[in-house]
């Protein structure tokens, strides 16, 4: 998008200041549920919609 590292910067931190996490999502954090969901014991999940956003759509 064109951001300089500072833009990026200020930009995680007021998703932070927004999120009742307090901070941004990670990689793994995402992860954590796509590799629990595609293991056997996750078939019965599916359809489901999983929103990992540290909590910041119940805000």
């Amino acid at each position: 998008m064109g951001w300089s590292a500072a833009d990026i910067a200020r930009y995680q931190a007021e998703a932070a200041a927004r999120t009742p996490s307090g901070r941004v999502g990670r990689p793994e954090d995402v992860a954590w549920w796509v590799v629990r969901l595609a293991r056997p014991e996750g078939a019965y999940a599916n359809g489901a919609v999983v929103t990992v956003d540290g909590g910041a759509s119940v805000v």
